[in-house]
């Protein structure tokens, strides 16, 4: 994998960012607040009427497929002029014939799908066809591009195919098979593309491509550019992550519509650097995002929507893989968000065989952006591309500088839910740090002090209070605040800053324990019988759940060693190592990492192993 940067050098593409960016911030002020379906119409109605330049559709559009009919009259009569209809069970495009299926004469069907466009009009594709098989070379660019994407999501991945049209009664505008359709158009605005839901799957929200009963399944069309010139990426990179974004909302559609939009358009953003790695078009939203870590994950539209990819990022690197964001779906078939929001429900139950949960992984991400290392020091919370990331870490709350004898406090009152905020502490002398929950209950937030070392690598304690000793020699120190539970409306808070004690006079550690490092280092498993296998020492103070794995330099987990708890033992508790992952199988040569949580502390320490 790579994380290359992509130089915008023309001006066109400039100005469309700078564009795109003003766009984001218009609509991000409603980031917090409920967002309404009314909304949702202006703002269709303005891309579609005005030009209104705006990147993603598709979480509009679906918005009024579902709620639509509950919209007032004046702004049905607006929809209906551009095409949409009142008289189904979700409000789509289609009235016999679809809006974007006029002028596009042309059409060429390849694996799942079919491609109209035209070579006329200002509908008109490029004509050029540098083999002369009659098909335009802009046409097999995408046609290209969207069976990769499908086979990467459907047949690599193991997600359902989305739910054909083809049963559509024959007076319905299917695309005249049961094709997938793709329409080729001359959008307005300045949007990539756009998903549009259409009816219910077979009418009863079943998708007949799944070996499980949906209840929310409905079928939609693609509908993308034909010229992508002025916006950041080349040609061929736009039409990229159009479709594997747009593609995969038609696989969730499938899945459960009423799925809520922050997890449909996170996941998406995360499915385009999964298939085009280096594209790294993500990386624009990150900036805002990260400014402003203490707005919720799932905030209401704006540019954060898209900006929550990095949670799924982490979830991908280091909780499983691209096969815990599909059981993710898998679970919102069951859990079914329609009447409620499920949505966290939904990752938990995807994030269980990898003994996590959705305030787990938000925690560990707020860890993680904090860190933003490529470095194997980061262990578990690594960022493959971290050093490519056009940020540095989350923005500052509070810097504070800490002197003995002095009690200090910060407030805060604007940390929303599943969000964080971080303080940075500049201190000569030990400090504890005290939570307090202001205005509910203790456990909706979770305090954690991470530090690096002048060596590179990074120590991180959680709980409250938290004991910092600065002469370990740290290059830097952090606190971050998470609201990891959702039980009220408000997460005010206050932390404290009293005088610590030196680590060296502690002789009964809370919630503590050490991990010592591995011997023999390297081993071997080709020498004699005490070389096969590395010894790991745990030294626990007072009783706790310890885990303990191993992890490639990737963040991939390799073997469990243990998991359970441990009583108070001031000698060690020895595991070891022999070289093999969870099924008995020799793993390759190179450098490890030992990986020991406990419910305060983690430590990572690294390992050779030579063949």
């Amino acid at each position: 994998m790579t994380g290359n940067h992509k130089n915008d050098t023309h001006q066109t593409g400039l100005a469309h960012r700078r564009t795109l960016l003003i766009i984001y911030a218009l609509t991000g002020l409603l980031i917090g607040k409920e967002w309404t379906t009314s909304q949702s119409a202006e703002i269709v109605i303005e891309a579609f009427t005005n030009q209104t330049p705006v990147q993603h559709l598709t979480p509009y559009l679906l918005d009024i497929a579902k709620n639509g009919h509950s919209l007032p009259a004046d702004q049905k009569i607006a929809l209906q002029r551009l095409g949409f209809n009142f008289s189904n069970k979700l409000v789509s495009r289609s009235r016999g014939t679809r809006p974007e299926a006029e002028g596009l004469d042309q059409i060429y069907d390849q694996g799942i799908f079919r491609f109209h466009y035209s070579l006329s009009g200002g509908q008109a594709v490029d004509s050029t066809d540098n083999n002369a098989n009659s098909i335009p070379d802009y046409i097999e660019r995408v046609s290209e591009t969207f069976n990769t994407v499908a086979d990467r999501i459907i047949n690599q991945m193991g997600y359902y195919r989305p739910p054909g049209d083809g049963w559509l009664p024959a007076d319905y505008d299917n695309g005249g098979s049961n094709h997938y359709d793709v329409y080729v158009d001359s959008i307005t605005a300045n949007y990539y593309g756009y998903t549009q839901s259409e009816y219910f799957a077979r009418d009863d929200g079943d998708n007949e491509n799944s070996s499980v009963k949906e209840n929310n399944s409905v079928t939609s069309y693609i509908v993308i550019r034909n010229d992508y010139t002025g916006f950041p990426n080349n040609e061929l990179e736009s039409i990229q992550v159009t479709a594997a974004h747009e593609f995969f909302h038609a696989v969730q559609f499938g899945y459960d519509s009423a799925e809520k939009p922050w997890l449909m358009e996170a996941t998406a953003v995360w499915m385009e650097e999964v298939i085009y790695d280096d594209i790294n078009d993500c990386y624009q939203y990150m900036p805002s995002w990260f400014g402003s870590p203490h707005i919720s994950l799932d905030a209401s539209d704006g540019n954060h929507w898209y900006g929550s990819f990095i949670y799924f990022e982490y979830i991908d690197e280091q909780l499983g893989g691209t096969n815990t964001i599909r059981r993710i779906w898998e679970k919102s078939i069951i859990l079914n968000s329609k009447n409620d929001d499920y949505s966290h429900l939904a990752i938990t139950s995807g994030l269980a065989p990898e003994l996590s949960d959705f305030s787990d992984a938000l925690n560990k991400m707020a860890i993680a952006n904090r860190i933003m290392s490529s470095t194997s020091q980061a262990g578990i919370f690594r960022y493959e591309e971290a050093d490519d990331y056009p940020v540095t870490g989350p923005a500052t709350f509070r810097l504070i500088a800490f002197t003995a004898g002095n009690t200090q406090t910060i407030n805060s009152s604007n940390l929303q839910k599943y969000a964080s905020q971080y303080t940075r502490i500049i201190a000569n002398t030990p400090v504890q740090v005290t939570l307090t929950n202001t205005s509910g209950p203790e456990d909706d937030l979770m305090l954690h002090a991470i530090m690096k070392t002048t060596t590179g690598d990074y120590v991180v304690k959680s709980s409250s209070p938290i004991n910092i000793d600065p002469t370990n020699g740290y290059k830097w120190i952090y606190v971050v605040v998470v609201s990891q539970k959702a039980d009220g409306t408000d997460w005010d808070y206050q932390l404290s800053l009293d005088d610590g004690v030196y680590d060296s006079l502690i002789t009964d550690r809370p919630e503590d324990f050490s991990l010592a490092n591995p011997y023999p280092n390297p081993f071997n498993l080709s020498k004699s019988q005490y070389h096969r296998l590395t010894k790991i020492d745990v030294t626990v103070s007072v009783p706790q759940r310890i885990k303990i794995y191993i992890v490639n330099l990737s963040g991939r987990k390799v073997a469990s060693i243990f998991d359970g708890y441990l009583p108070t033992k001031y000698t060690p508790y020895q595991f070891t190592w022999a070289g093999r992952n969870d099924i008995g199988q020799r793993v390759p040569a190179g450098i490890y990492l030992i990986i020991a949580e406990g419910k305060q502390l983690q430590f990572w320490k690294k390992v050779t192993l030579l063949k």
